[in-house]
């Protein structure tokens, strides 16, 4: 669990223990590591709250990719892409706690 007081190694209040079980023990603890550095976990729950703002950007995008035509075509996939990468990428690192 978060907590910003203890910070420093060997330093963490035990908040939960269960020892009955000597093959399976289980401890929770308080300290500065179990806090998140980043996350974009609060992006995707605003975005799901406020769904007319991703609607919105879809709609705009689908405008520009019927006005370009072919011109843009290529750019319009790649760009659409690397969009979907990026934010799997965040998501996945996010719920891993990798950020």
């Amino acid at each position: 669990m978060c907590n910003a007081k203890y910070n420093k190694a060997g330093e963490a209040k035990i908040i939960k223990q269960d020892i009955e079980h000597t093959c399976d023990v289980s401890v929770t603890i308080e300290h500065d590591s179990g806090c998140t550095v980043a996350s974009i976990l609060g992006l995707t729950t605003w975005l799901n709250e406020q769904w007319w703002f991703a609607g919105s950007c879809f709609i705009v995008l689908g405008l520009s990719i019927g006005m370009a035509g072919r011109k843009l075509e290529k750019f319009m996939v790649a760009l659409i892409g690397a969009l979907i990468m990026l934010f799997g990428t965040l998501t996945i690192a996010s719920i891993r706690n990798w950020l």
